[in-house]
C-alpha cells in the first residue's frame, strides 16, 4: 500500500502548504506522491490536471490522504461518482477532517455526505455574495470588466506607428506591454 496525497487551492495567491503539514503530521509522504491543484472546487474532479496524475500513478490498494472533504471539489454529485470511481479501483481515501471514519461504511458515507453538501452550500453561499457585490458596484456607476488594453492614444500612436517601414506586431505589444493579440485589435486586423 502507497500513500498520496492531493492538495487543492482555488487561485494562485492561495498556498496549499498548509494542506501539506497537516497531512504530514500523520503520514509521511514522499514529495513525488504529492499532487496539487489550483483550481475551482466547481471544475470537476475527473477534468483536474493534477487529479488525473494522480489517478494514472496509482495502483489498487493504494490510499489517497486529503485534508478536508472541501478539497475534492464542492459538488457533493461530482465527488461522489469519484468517491464512487475510487471504490472500484481499489483505491483508499482517507479524509482527514474524518478522522478515522470509514467513509464505505452507511455512517461514514452519511457523514462524508452531508460534509460534501456543506461544501456546496459553501460554494452557492460565495457565489450569492459575488454576485450581490458586483450588483451593488454596478449600481454605484462602477465598471466592471477588464480595463481596456490600450488607451485610445495609444491606439492612434499604434496607427501611426504601424505605418513605418521596421514596424512588428511583436515589438509594438512588447513596447505596450500588452498581447500581440490586442495589437492587432487595435489596428483593426481582428
Amino acid at each position: 500500500m502507497r500513500t498520496f496525497a492531493y492538495l487543492r487551492v482555488s487561485t494562485e495567491e492561495q498556498d496549499n502548504d498548509n494542506q501539506l503539514h497537516e497531512i504530514s503530521k500523520k503520514y509521511a509522504i514522499e514529495p513525488r506522491r504529492v499532487f496539487r491543484d489550483e483550481i475551482s472546487g466547481k471544475t470537476p474532479i475527473l477534468k483536474r490536471e493534477g487529479f488525473t496524475a494522480l489517478l494514472s500513478k496509482l495502483e489498487q490498494g493504494d490510499v489517497i490522504v486529503v485534508n478536508r472533504v472541501d478539497r475534492l471539489g464542492r459538488s457533493a454529485s461530482d465527488v461522489l461518482a469519484a468517491v464512487e470511481h475510487l471504490q472500484k479501483l481499489g483505491i483508499g481515501l482517507i479524509v482527514l477532517q474524518l478522522e478515522s471514519t470509514d467513509i464505505t461504511s452507511p455512517a461514514g458515507k452519511l457523514l462524508f455526505t452531508m460534509l460534501l453538501s456543506f461544501a456546496e452550500l459553501e460554494k452557492s453561499l460565495i457565489s450569492e455574495r459575488t454576485k450581490s457585490a458586483l450588483a451593488k458596484k454596478k449600481a454605484e456607476g462602477v465598471k466592471l470588466g477588464r480595463p481596456a488594453a490600450l488607451s485610445a492614444n495609444q491606439k492612434k500612436e499604434l496607427q501611426l506607428l504601424s505605418q513605418n517601414e521596421g514596424f512588428t506586431v511583436s515589438a509594438a505589444a512588447k513596447q505596450y506591454s500588452v498581447s500581440r493579440a490586442s495589437v492587432l485589435r487595435a489596428l483593426g486586423k481582428i
